[in-house]
């Protein structure tokens, strides 16, 4: 869904920049997941990445939509705290 919108000519949401073209719920999760510590980060990165990549019915497109952006901020939250 996102590669869809990023085609239509949407820029994805950027931590570094989260007032331009995040939505109102990532600037919340990014800023609840930047307090944590990386153990904490690494942990749900997983978990979303498990979630993400699930291709059965019961996850639906929402959820899928969802573990996507949700991962997209994380791993910028991850790489930001580690320097990268």
């Amino acid at each position: 869904m996102r590669a869809y919108v990023n085609d239509k000519g949407v820029p994805p949401c950027k931590i570094s920049q989260p007032d331009l073209h995040c939505s109102a719920k990532e600037q919340e999760y990014i800023k609840s997941w930047s307090a944590k510590d990386a153990a904490a980060v690494s942990a749900e990165l997983a978990r979303l990445d498990k979630m993400r990549d699930a291709k059965g019915v019961a996850t639906g497109l929402v959820i899928v939509a969802f573990c996507s952006a949700a991962f997209d901020c994380l791993l910028q939250v991850k790489l930001m705290s580690s320097g990268g």
